[in-house]
């Protein structure tokens, strides 16, 4: 990715991450950030690679991921949002 998320405030936690709500730095656009929360057990590192895979199908009615960051700790994705979450 060639941008930066700014401005991220917690939005809800669940599952096996916290939700962040930004902004990319690029496009001013608003973008959801999931954080493993377990990252460090390797039963919640492969579930949520599981996640991305499916996620990265590009599914219909499920939200389109933007990219992902399994070296990070913790872990992380990144999806579009729909104006009504900010």
């Amino acid at each position: 990715m060639n941008f930066r998320v700014v401005g991220l405030r917690q939005l809800s936690s669940g599952g096996n991450g916290d939700l962040f709500i930004g902004q990319r730095s690029d496009t001013g656009e608003y973008v959801v950030v999931k954080f493993l929360r377990e990252w460090r057990l390797q039963h919640a590192r492969e579930g949520f690679e599981r996640e991305i895979r499916l996620l990265g199908r590009g599914v219909a009615g499920l939200v389109p991921l933007l990219g992902w960051d399994m070296r990070a700790e913790p872990p992380s994705t990144l999806c579009h949002t729909s104006k009504a979450e900010h």
